[in-house]
């Protein structure tokens, strides 16, 4: 079902896309169009951002 809202994601323009799916995220890995994140590496991203204001 990942794969369905992924898609869905892409063409709707969305800077990520959250899973635990790893199947995803390592296909994804790469993906020009979206970032792919784990939910926890996503919390670690926002909270590298908040440090720096």
């Amino acid at each position: 079902m990942d794969a369905l809202h992924l898609a869905s994601a892409i063409e709707a323009k969305a800077d990520r896309f959250l899973t635990t799916d790893k199947g995803i995220l390592s296909k994804m890995r790469l993906e020009p169009r979206i970032s792919v994140l784990d939910p926890i590496d996503f919390i670690r991203e926002m909270d590298e951002g908040s440090d720096e204001e």
